[in-house]
């Protein structure tokens, strides 16, 4: 008899307990997703509001895309901004809801929902109208950094500070940092910082 009492009473404390873990889990993760949209204050720089960078994984292998067969200078570019190019890997090459996506991005879930609309349609654009595609801009900021040998043409991700100087496939001394590109044309395009 005692011992059905006792088996009853750690059944009840064991449901009390995922209960109450299912329920931090869901506060926790309720109070990350307020803390991620309300976190930042509209800092005006002029009449544009100040904007925070935006994580991307790793920099994209290829910054442009064009129909083949016709040369560069006949076709008319659309650009997308090295945030949509991430929105769109995550959605749409990766699977990711928006609010996942959004998360590893660093964002709000509206803001990936705009990024990915914005994406899309210059995807398509540049699709079905024959543009070139280029990936450029935006307010980013690399958690890995894409290496290229360029005699074997291999290619590794390594931590965004780490710095190699041979390639680990072959050796060779001639290792591209691809990240370091994308940075300086960034840096280029939003000028001085002041």
């Amino acid at each position: 008899m005692k011992s059905n009492w006792y088996d009853s009473l750690l059944i009840l404390y064991q449901l009390f307990i995922m209960c109450s873990l299912t329920i931090i889990y869901e506060m926790n993760i309720r109070s990350l997703y307020y803390h991620m949209n309300n976190s930042h204050s509209p800092q005006r720089q002029g009449s544009r509001r100040a904007y925070r960078k935006r994580r991307i994984a790793s920099p994209p292998r290829y910054k442009n895309y064009k129909p083949s067969g016709i040369p560069r200078t006949e076709l008319q570019q659309t650009s997308i901004t090295l945030d949509e190019y991430e929105a769109f890997r995550l959605a749409d090459y990766e699977g990711h809801d928006h609010l996942n996506a959004s998360i590893q991005m660093k964002i709000s879930r509206p803001t990936f929902s705009r990024l990915i609309e914005k994406a899309r349609g210059k995807i398509a654009h540049a699709i079905i109208d024959g543009h070139e595609l280029t990936i450029e801009g935006g307010n980013i900021d690399f958690s890995q950094a894409l290496h290229r040998c360029r005699d074997c043409g291999e290619e590794h991700n390594h931590p965004i500070n780490a710095r190699i100087d041979d390639c680990p496939e072959c050796g060779s001394e001639d290792v591209e940092n691809i990240t370091d590109k994308y940075l300086e044309t960034n840096a280029k395009d939003q000028g001085p910082i002041t």
